[in-house]
């Protein structure tokens, strides 16, 4: 049980182990200062999250964060949009603080 969501009664956190956001689905998130002048390829991890994960999860909705400065995650995250949405998934943004 995760502290911050833990008087969240309909809310379970799990581990993301190797297969959400990893060096092996996703390997350009962990190369930002080498790539961040380039388009990413984020299209295996998505799906894999879209076709695998959120279906045995039962995932409707995935939440991200605002991330207006850095270029890499917004590249991920308008990947993440279009490709969720082919799913039927909703994608909700929260604007950081």
């Amino acid at each position: 049980m995760n502290a911050r969501t833990a008087n969240l009664k309909n809310v379970t956190v799990l581990p993301s182990g190797q297969f959400i956001i990893s060096n092996i689905t996703s390997s350009d998130n962990f190369q930002k200062p080498e790539i961040k002048e380039r388009a990413i390829d984020s299209f295996m991890d998505l799906t894999l999250f879209a076709e695998e994960i959120a279906t045995v999860l039962n995932i409707t909705v995935r939440f991200v964060s605002e991330e207006p400065l850095d270029k890499v995650k917004k590249q991920y995250k308008d990947t993440m949009k279009r490709i969720l949405l082919g799913y039927g998934i909703e994608f909700v943004e929260i604007k950081s603080k």
